[in-house]
């Protein structure tokens, strides 16, 4: 699939889009100058987003510092050369390459990669399976975690520190109880408005996750001692007519709002290069295809209001779960 070379915009991204979704293998030609288009990554990146496996034949390999793209969308186990039948290469024009094929040859290596192709749509389907069922379970979970919160909110209400000093020591015992581990900050332009904001740390602390409320006063020292930095996109819509004193004003409320979650960026990547923003943006409606596809090498998690939330939660969830490992294999720690 080269999308750079068909008209319609919105239309083909929808058809290639479509044709992802609905396929059981994306079948990856890696030719000279692959990896340097954004489009064809974006159908590799759409493909791991889909959970579609993806077979990469290595026909030409670019530089190697643009091979590296391809390593975090095509698995390691799934990219071969498929370059040993060629005899000749002609480049007729820029666009235009020719080349020579011995056919005995090419007929053995087919005859090698198509039992490959079937494993890895075996193994695909399979993996889509376990998938659905972990889904699945997501629900009944999350209600026994929001039953144990409600209990602990109605034990601490019985029970509160009394003072600034108490706080820090029950929060220090709450981390021992999580496990030493580094929290999960999490922050909403919105603030103490924000019910989102309560929803998402319920959901990650039920798995495991310990977070807490990104304070900006206490920015740089929060972000010294965090895991990650899980960012609500969350800005209302403008409101009023044009020129009037009400948009005016909402004009100026959304530019704060997006000014804050700049500085909250900056701020990790000033802290440390490792410290990783997620930034989550809910909506009530779902993507298209078109726009999945365009948003397909984005670090932005798109949440849906009432439908499919637990399978959003879950892929971030899986990105945090991710980072971590690699954190801890690598040898790094974070902070």
């Amino acid at each position: 699939m080269d999308p750079s070379g068909i008209g319609g915009g919105a239309v083909w991204r929808e058809e290639i889009a479509r044709g992802i979704h609905n396929c059981s293998l994306v079948l990856s030609i890696v030719c000279d100058g692959y990896t340097k288009s954004e489009w064809c990554l974006k159908e590799l990146a759409l493909a791991k987003l889909l959970r579609k496996p993806v077979l990469g034949l290595i026909v030409e390999e670019d530089h190697p510092a643009s091979m590296a793209s391809l390593e975090s969308l095509i698995p390691y186990k799934n990219r071969i050369p498929f370059n040993d039948f060629i005899i000749a290469r002609r480049q007729e024009s820029p666009r235009t390459v020719i080349f020579d094929i011995d056919d005995d040859t090419f007929a053995r290596r087919w005859q090698v990669t198509r039992p490959l192709m079937i494993s890895i749509m075996k193994d695909g389907r399979q993996l889509d399976k376990e998938e659905r069922e972990n889904v699945a379970s997501i629900v009944p979970r999350r209600r026994r975690r929001r039953r144990k919160a409600r209990l602990a909110l109605i034990e601490q209400s019985e029970d509160l520190p009394s003072t600034d000093d108490e706080a820090i020591i029950a929060s220090g015992k709450a981390t021992q109880k999580s496990g030493g581990q580094e929290p999960l900050l999490v922050y909403s332009p919105l603030g103490a408005a924000s019910s989102l904001r309560v929803r998402v740390k319920a959901d990650l602390e039920g798995f495991g996750f310990p977070c807490r409320d990104l304070d900006e006063t206490r920015l740089v020292q929060q972000m010294s001692t965090c895991r990650a930095v899980v960012l609500l996109v969350e800005v209302p819509a403008s409101s009023g007519e044009k020129g009037s004193d009400e948009a005016k004003a909402s004009r100026l409320v959304r530019k704060q709002l997006i000014a804050s979650m700049t500085r909250i960026v900056t701020a990790a990547q000033t802290v440390s290069p490792r410290r990783s923003v997620y930034p989550v943006l809910v909506q009530s409606n779902f993507l298209d295809l078109s726009k999945m596809y365009t948003l397909a090498r984005s670090e932005l998690f798109y949440f849906v209001d009432g439908g499919g939330w637990s399978r959003s939660v879950a892929r971030l969830v899986d990105h945090l779960r991710l980072k971590q490992e690699r954190t801890s294999s690598s040898g790094v720690v974070t902070g």
